[in-house]
């Protein structure tokens, strides 16, 4: 009994939990190099990325299925209240939706920001700049896939998964250079 408590329980904490690394990794990209947040701008970025990823994907699991929204083999979903497929849907386009439009807004930013950047200081932060703009990008694109049920198949998934693995090594490049 123990077991399957916990395996219910883990399973839907897991999926509460799945992105939550974006939030991290959006704070890294806009705070580097001085591991400062420089604008009022960033700091909403990131707290437009915390309640995407935590608050409504809670609420998204208030109404979800397990069985027809996160997996064909999961147990239970531990926080459902009350099944509804059509409001489950609605907040999971919508969440994903808002983080298309997160995602482009911080590519324009981090373009701006490499424009109005000195000489040195595009030195010092260019292989993080490219290397975050590119993963924005990415995640647009892949999400934009997930939105209209995969048209173009898992390359997006693949593509971001791929650029998402160059961050760690575009910050290893550039405290390297420094």
């Amino acid at each position: 009994a123990l077991s399957s408590i916990v395996g219910r329980n883990g399973v839907t904490l897991g999926k509460a939990l799945e992105s939550v690394y974006l939030v991290g990794f959006v704070y890294l990209v806009l705070s580097f190099p001085s591991g400062r947040l420089r604008s009022k701008l960033d700091r909403g970025l990131i707290a437009a990325a915390i309640v995407i990823v935590t608050v409504v994907e809670l609420v998204w699991l208030l109404f979800a299925d397990s069985h027809s929204q996160l997996c064909s083999d999961c147990p239970p979903n531990a926080f459902e209240i009350t099944r509804n497929d059509r409001l489950a849907d609605g907040i999971l386009q919508g969440q994903r939706g808002v983080g298309v439009v997160l995602s482009v807004f911080t590519v324009a930013l981090l373009v701006r920001r490499w424009r109005q950047a000195s000489a040195p200081e595009r030195r010092a932060g260019a292989p993080v700049l490219w290397a975050g703009s590119a993963m924005f990008a990415a995640l647009a694109f892949s999400v934009a896939n997930d939105i209209f049920d995969h048209p173009l198949g898992e390359g997006p998934a693949w593509t971001r998964e791929l650029v998402f693995a160059s961050i760690p090594i575009a910050v290893l490049a550039a405290l390297v250079q420094r």
